[in-house]
C-alpha cells in the first residue's frame, strides 16, 4: 500500500509552535518515504516525522528535512504493530513569507513481505526436534 499525504507548513509555524498533522496508516513496516519539496522554501521550511511522539527522521535527532525543488526517496523499515497505526508530520518555517506544502509518501508492506520478520520453516524445525538437534 502507498499513502500520499499533503502537509502544508504554515507561515506562523515556528520550532517550538510547529504545525502537526497526524497521518492514519495501517499495520505493517514502512518500507519507502519520500518528501517532494516544492520550490520556493528555500531550505527554510523543515519537516521531521515522528512515531509516539519519538523522532524517526530524519534519525539524527537534532536535524530536519529541509529541502528545495527536491524529492527524497528512503528506505526505511518502521514497524507500525501497534494500534495506532500512524505517524506525526512536524514542520515549521524560518522567516516564511509564503505557506509551503512538502507531499509526503509512505510505502507499507506486510511483516512477511521482509526477511528479517518472516517465521522459520516450521518443517526443518520439526526435522531438527526429531533427530535431537532442538
Amino acid at each position: 500500500m502507498f499513502y500520499d499525504f499533503t502537509f502544508t507548513i504554515p507561515t506562523d509555524a515556528t520550532a517550538d509552535d510547529p504545525a502537526v498533522k497526524e497521518i492514519n496508516l495501517t499495520y505493517g513496516v514502512v518500507h519507502k518515504v519520500s518528501l517532494f519539496w516544492w520550490p520556493g522554501p528555500h531550505g527554510l521550511a523543515h519537516l521531521i516525522i515522528k512515531q509516539y511522539d519519538h523522532q524517526v527522521l530524519p534519525t539524527n535527532i537534532d536535524e530536519s528535512f529541509h529541502y528545495d525543488n527536491y524529492t527524497h526517496v528512503m528506505e526505511e523499515r518502521i514497524e507500525l504493530f501497534d494500534a495506532p497505526f500512524g505517524l506525526k508530520l512536524v514542520g515549521w518555517g524560518e522567516d516564511l513569507k509564503y505557506p509551503h506544502q512538502v507531499i509526503v509518501g509512505i510505502g507499507i508492506l506486510p511483516p512477511e513481505c521482509f526477511p528479517e520478520y518472516a517465521k522459520p520453516d516450521t518443517r526443518l524445525s520439526k526435522l531438527l526436534s526429531l533427530i535431537g538437534i532442538r
